[in-house]
């Protein structure tokens, strides 16, 4: 992924998380849709975004960087992962 790419992705999960917390979006229809593809990115990302959310230099900090990701991942799902690569 080129660093435009990596944020784009995140981005998205987090904006995702951010219309279910706020009640914007049915929480069991988000992570059946969503679920699944966050479940397939979050291993392949957990490290770098750890390191960012460590790191005091990294534009991107903050601990909560990624949330959104991390939280989809981390719920149970129904639906079966993706079968391939998007």
């Amino acid at each position: 992924l080129t660093d435009d790419d990596f944020v784009r992705v995140i981005e998205f999960f987090d904006l995702v998380y951010a219309c279910v917390d706020a009640q914007l979006c049915d929480a069991k229809t988000a992570r059946a849709f969503f679920g699944p593809h966050a479940n397939f990115q979050w291993p392949v990302l957990k490290r770098t975004v750890t390191r960012m959310r460590e790191s005091s230099f990294a534009v991107r900090s903050d601990p909560n960087f990624a949330i959104g990701l991390e939280a989809l991942a981390s719920a149970p799902i129904d639906a079966e992962a993706c079968a391939g690569n998007f």
